[in-house]
């Protein structure tokens, strides 16, 4: 049974450098998911909006769907037919640079589907700011039900989008890249992947490090212990017996911590 625990999901796992207003469904996301990752709450690794847009460079974020044939909430058990939101003005709080753009192109996601939207635009001087976004849609079921998201109830938190001035460090996807001072950034290839990945590291300082892979609701799945040096380091991994789907890594020490996102598909 899907909760309806709707949340936003930014893809880098599997983020290609498309074009603008065109994204492809992320594959293998739980059955217990319908957005992902959720608003960000303290304490809930991956959660909120995670690329940081600046001003005078093109940005790009893309938002995945798993649509359910049904939901529980407060009120009980109840069918659904579509998730739909208008094409033009369904996200509140958007700076007026930013555009969104839907697959399927009506941005009307069906039951037992899988559907993307993409966030782009190039925000202008004057709009450095954070934004506070929600999201209008129309559950359809036995009636149809207006709701905007996050709200308190159903997907407490906040979908934060920063919009730095030009030339922040900080303007870049922060899923498996920390900002440049770290002088560490991480990434998997291939990603997805069936069955074997590797960590591919680059750091500036030797040391240790932990690597630790979590489902998407925090529950750790695997940890281990690598020796990091200076450079480019190579760390295998093979799939074993985690599920298909969408999962978080960490790889921190006392002093630095960077992470993303792994798509493991179906054999």
């Amino acid at each position: 049974m899907k909760q309806l625990a709707i949340t936003l999901c930014i893809a880098v796992a599997i983020h290609t450098h498309l074009t603008a207003q065109s994204c492809i469904p992320m594959p293998g996301l739980p059955d217990s998911v319908i957005f992902f990752p959720s608003p960000y709450q303290e304490g809930i690794p991956g959660s909120g909006i995670q690329d940081t847009a600046c001003v005078g460079v093109p940005f790009e974020t893309i938002l995945h769907l798993n649509v359910p044939s049904q939901v529980e909430s407060q009120f009980g058990t109840f069918p659904v037919n579509s998730i739909d939101m208008p094409t033009q003005g369904a996200f509140l709080n958007l700076p007026a640079s930013l555009n969104y753009a839907c697959n399927p192109p009506n941005c009307i996601f069906k039951k037992d589907s899988t559907g993307c939207i993409v966030l782009f635009g190039t925000p202008q001087p004057g709009e450095e700011a954070v934004y506070d976004l929600n999201i209008n849609v129309t559950i359809r079921s036995v009636i149809d039900l207006p709701y905007t998201f996050p709200d308190n109830f159903l997907v407490p938190g906040n979908y934060d989008l920063h919009v730095k001035p030009a030339g922040n460090p900080n303007c870049q996807s922060t899923s498996a890249t920390e900002p440049a001072n770290t002088k560490i950034s991480v990434f998997n290839r291939p990603n997805p992947f069936s069955d074997y990945t590797e960590f591919v590291v680059n750091i500036q300082h030797s040391g240790q490090f932990r690597l630790t892979l979590t489902d998407v609701f925090g529950r750790q799945f695997h940890q281990q212990s690598v020796d990091l040096q200076a450079g480019e380091n190579i760390i295998p991994f093979q799939k074993g017996a985690l599920p298909a789907g969408c999962h978080l890594f960490m790889l921190e020490n006392k002093s630095v911590s960077v992470g993303g996102r792994i798509v493991i598909l179906n054999q």
